[in-house]
């Protein structure tokens, strides 16, 4: 990481425990190089503010995740905007000729490509090589494009970079299902959809793999030095805060409006720091209009959210309860030939989920319950409004990971059950997420509006009392 950067990891700590200041100073550091780069790969001012907005949104949802063991902050948080930017990018047209025309322009104005390496990777890199690496991460170009910007053989350099980045010292150890190569490829966008769902499942499921994915992240996104920047967007992070429902602070111009009730000198300083955090916990909502923002009254705050606690946890219970119905007649036996033998019975231990809209906080839409192994049961609390060409589709993720697993289309018409494939099995946490997209059989990763998220917990039902034996007549 440059000298230049500090670190984001404590940052991203507070940012875990919901501080609002947290996440503005991310924002206000990691937005310039996000919006430069996003502007290269689409090429679109709205898409790229739409790139910025969404990866700070997916940061505040997502910051408990980050763990500094498996990479650094800045790495994690580059690693969500270019999996958001890459999905962007494959929703645009792009004119072939004309981004040619720029690469070979940009290449010309930042000089020889190799100079901005740092040591170990650039030990084993080539001038073409690093012009190869520059063009994908910062231009969002594919293979075949590099090929024209830079006259040559794409293989050839493939080849040298497939053992430059396997020789590379300092990268952790490969993962037990891909090798290091393939990892960087996946995060610079060169790997076609076999390969790329292949980086994807091992990223899901090997911590190794994980740790090099945030490692290439972490050397390539260096690269932004590369790009001219500007200052931060105050009307993007107001728009950012308006999506999280925190508390918009009013600009340094700007005169506060002064209470008309007189507050006592002791409970000003707690007054004047319970306004600066986060309003609500709740996820975005990508159409939300903005909103302004009102004061909080802390005594009827604290009910209103017992309220909704109690309400969602009513709600969870009564849908457990459908759900267990069919399960009590085996407890029941199994408890009858457990009580025989004079031993405690064990019990059940179900993998429970409650999806919610984005930016609810009390409102369950769907409850997926796994009572066996590999088979998710999926019960429909909210009826989707949806055109006629387009689906609902679930898909989960790992928490500390942005690649994400399809699980299937679903129907919230009825009831349904989802049988786990090979390397899809149930285990906690995961976060899960359904999605409103078209064209779903062809999708490897989601690309729609998020219709419902919500993270697994481990649900433990006890086994019902056995019945007390009858007292026998005096």
């Amino acid at each position: 990481m440059p000298a230049t950067l500090p670190s984001l990891d404590p940052a991203l700590q507070r940012c875990a425990k919901k501080e609002t200041s947290s996440l503005e100073q991310i924002y206000r550091q990691i937005a310039p190089p996000i919006k430069a780069l996003a502007q290269h790969v689409l090429n679109d001012e709205a898409l790229a503010q739409q790139a910025l907005h969404d990866s700070m949104v997916m940061v505040w949802q997502h910051a408990n995740h980050f763990h500094p063991v498996h990479g650094s902050g800045y790495a994690w948080i580059f690693s969500i905007f270019r999996y958001r930017l890459q999905a962007l990018q494959r929703q645009t047209t792009v004119n072939h000729p004309d981004r040619i025309i720029a690469a070979k322009s940009w290449l010309n104005d930042i000089g020889p490509c190799l100079d901005h390496f740092e040591a170990p990777l650039r030990e084993h890199l080539t001038e073409e090589s690093a012009q190869f690496i520059a063009l994908a991460y910062c231009k969002g170009l594919n293979s075949f494009n590099i090929e024209s910007v830079l006259s040559i053989d794409a293989n050839i350099v493939l080849t040298n970079l497939t053992a430059a980045f396997n020789q590379t010292p300092s990268a952790p150890l490969p993962s037990s299902q891909v090798d290091n190569a393939t990892i960087a490829f996946y995060v610079l966008g060169l790997l076609n959809g076999n390969q790329a769902n292949t980086a994807q499942a091992a990223i899901a499921e090997d911590d190794n793999a994980l740790k090099q994915a945030l490692y290439w992240e972490g050397l390539f996104f260096q690269l932004t030095h590369l790009l001219a920047t500007n200052a931060p967007d105050e009307q993007a992070w107001e728009k950012i805060q308006n999506t999280l429902k925190l508390t918009i602070i009013p600009q340094p111009l700007k005169t506060p409006e002064k209470s008309t009730r007189p507050e006592p000198p002791a409970t000003r300083g707690e007054t004047k720091a319970t306004t600066t955090q986060a309003a609500t916990n709740s996820a975005p909502s990508l159409n939300e209009k903005r909103s302004e923002s009102t004061p909080t009254r802390p005594q009827k705050g604290g009910k209103l959210r017992l309220l909704v606690t109690s309400i969602l946890l009513l709600i969870l219970a009564a849908g457990l309860y459908v759900w267990l119905v069919p399960i009590q007649p085996e407890l029941a036996a199994h408890n009858t030939a457990k009580n025989a033998e004079n031993t405690p019975p064990e019990p059940l231990s179900l993998h429970t989920v409650v999806m919610q809209p984005p930016g609810s906080t009390s409102t369950p839409g769907w409850l997926i319950v796994s009572r066996d192994p590999g088979v998710l049961h999926l019960e429909p609390l909210l009826k989707s409004q949806l055109a006629n060409d387009e689906v609902l589709v679930l898909w989960r993720r790992k928490p500390n990971s942005p690649t994400t697993q399809k699980l299937g289309v679903i129907d919230d018409s009825a009831p349904s059950q989802i049988r786990l494939t090979s390397g899809f099995s149930v285990v906690e946490p995961m976060l899960y997420e359904i999605t409103i997209e078209q064209n779903a059989a062809e999708l490897v990763e989601p690309q729609g509006d998020i219709a419902f998220i919500g993270q697994s917990f481990r649900l433990e039902v006890p086994d019902p009392e056995p019945e007390a034996p009858p007292v026998p007549a005096q």
